[in-house]
């Protein structure tokens, strides 16, 4: 089974150029703009998407609550949040809740992304919690 990746940020170049880092790895990749755009992704979407990276902050609906409707949907997704700020819409309260939530702080490098996204997929939900 392909892995699919999907990248939900605001800032379109930031988002092509992880799209290309990524596919350049091998992965599979869907891109989408912000959490609207990303749930209709999703929903156009056959078959599963294994990681869902977002940012935290974009207009209207923000990384959080993206990625707890991603969850509730598809409960086996991995989730990846990104941000600039130290600890932008609560993301790491969230990830010290949920557990199995891994945060990215921006800038990314790149050769992180890729080494974060296949470690994720590597990881079983036991071994993500704290």
């Amino acid at each position: 089974m392909e892995d699919i990746i999907l990248i939900v940020d605001d800032e379109p170049e930031l988002a092509a150029i992880m799209e290309r880092a990524l596919r350049h790895h091998g992965f599979s990749v869907l891109t989408a703009g912000n959490g609207e755009q990303a749930l209709a992704v999703a929903a156009g979407h056959e078959g599963s998407i294994s990681v869902l990276i977002s940012d935290l902050v974009m207009p209207g609906m923000g990384g959080r609550e993206l990625a707890w409707r991603f969850r509730q949907a598809y409960p086996g997704i991995k989730l990846i949040l990104c941000s600039g700020y130290a600890d932008a819409g609560g993301a790491l309260q969230m990830v010290e809740d949920e557990g199995e939530v891994t945060f990215l702080e921006k800038p990314v490098e790149l050769r992180d992304l890729v080494s974060t996204v296949r470690q994720v997929l590597d990881t079983t939900p036991a071994d993500l919690s704290p």
